[in-house]
């Protein structure tokens, strides 16, 4: 499997988990939520290993280093409601 398509598989995925773990936090059921976080974390820190000159996978890079300290602080708060809104509307657009 080539670079690039083992890298859109995880970004397919990290959006889906995304969106599962957002549809977790409304509905209460945060165990289930911090777990896939959990999981997008690992594929976030995936990301950040890939050894690429491709501009895009760079930019791609930045953008997910800037959203990661609110991430990891809202997880850490256990603050539902901002860690929604972070996997929903900011982590699955940079994706």
């Amino acid at each position: 499997m080539s670079a690039n398509k083992g890298l859109n598989n995880c970004l397919c995925l990290i959006k889906d988990y995304c969106t599962l773990a957002w549809r977790y936090l409304l509905t209460g059921e945060e165990k289930k939520a911090m777990d896939l976080v959990l999981k997008i974390i690992e594929m976030i820190e995936e990301i950040m290993n890939i050894q690429s000159e491709d501009i895009s996978v760079y930019n791609l890079k930045i953008k997910i280093a800037n959203l990661l300290p609110r991430l990891l602080k809202a997880m850490e708060e256990k603050n539902g409601i901002v860690l929604a809104d972070i996997l929903e509307y900011e982590l699955k657009n940079i994706i």
